[in-house]
């Protein structure tokens, strides 16, 4: 097998092929890497079979030894072309590791890899999950970039307020990351001043006024990095979240063991205030 390395603006790009006589398949592969971070990496992949008559699924399996793709990331699995560019974003790694990655093409109800074997490594990554974000809250989510989560310590306690029926129309999210919007598309059925989430978008700290209620995912993130890690010690168990459950209901997560519930959406609870930055 000839390999060839060609370093550029963007990354490396490394050109490989495969011969195997397996279901007379063989896959070649070009992958570029970029955008590596201490947690992440992108990896821009063109993969061809040699067989034009059978399906494929592309992929990649990654790990952080040679030969050994403990991990896989498998992508368009209904894709039918016998040629794909694909672009994968391996999440959660570790800082300042390296990494080997193969492209492999699904075949028939079987992986059949390209020789290409790339590697990366991370950047070193401070750990900021603890420390004081520039809004004057804890952090509890870091990109390694720079970008994060803060929340503020002080615990609230509030409700959704305004009567239960308004909040039919404001459409919500229990993913992480989606608080923000969720705040303002219930502050858009309800401008009560002392409902929980206008009271953490017109929350100022540190000359900071883009706070915000968190969503049901966001508080498995803090129960995660800092409760479980003994970084915050809640006087709270039970918090409201910006996430609707149905018609009238929120939902609510208990901090002690990370389970949902629900209850109407003008219940009052303890809640806390958090910002992206």
């Amino acid at each position: 097998m000839k390999t060839t390395l060609f370093l550029g603006l963007f990354g490396l790009t490394v050109l490989a092929s495969c011969h195997k006589n397996n279901y007379e398949t063989s896959i070649s592969s070009t992958t570029t890497v970029t955008n590596v971070w201490g947690d992440s990496a992108t990896l821009e992949i063109f993969g061809e079979s040699s067989n034009k008559s059978l399906p494929c699924a592309w992929g990649v399996s990654y790990s952080t030894y040679p030969k050994a793709y403990s991990n896989q990331r498998e992508i368009d699995q209904n894709y039918e072309g016998a040629s794909h560019f694909y672009k994968v974003k391996l999440r959660n790694l570790q800082n300042n590791t390296t990494y080997y990655a193969q492209p492999y093409a699904y075949v028939n109800g079987r992986r059949h890899y390209s020789d290409e074997e790339i590697s990366f490594t991370t950047t070193p990554c401070p750990d900021m999950i603890g420390e004081v974000g520039p809004g004057g809250g804890i952090i509890f989510e870091y990109d390694c970039d720079g970008h994060g989560k803060e929340m503020f310590l002080t615990e609230q306690s509030g409700n959704w307020a305004c009567v239960s029926n308004v909040f039919l129309s404001a459409n919500t999210s229990t993913a992480a990351g989606t608080g923000l919007n969720n705040s303002y598309a219930l502050s858009n059925v309800c401008s009560d001043p002392s409902a929980a989430f206008n009271e953490c978008l017109n929350f100022n700290n540190n000359g900071y006024s883009d706070w915000y209620l968190p969503s049901l995912d966001d508080y498995e993130t803090i129960r995660v990095n800092l409760y479980n890690q003994g970084l915050w010690n809640p006087q709270s168990t039970l918090f409201l979240t910006s996430s609707k459950y149905q018609s009238t209901y929120r939902y609510n997560y208990n901090m002690t063991t990370g389970n949902p519930s629900t209850s109407p959406a003008t219940t009052s609870m303890a809640y806390v205030i958090v910002r992206s930055f």
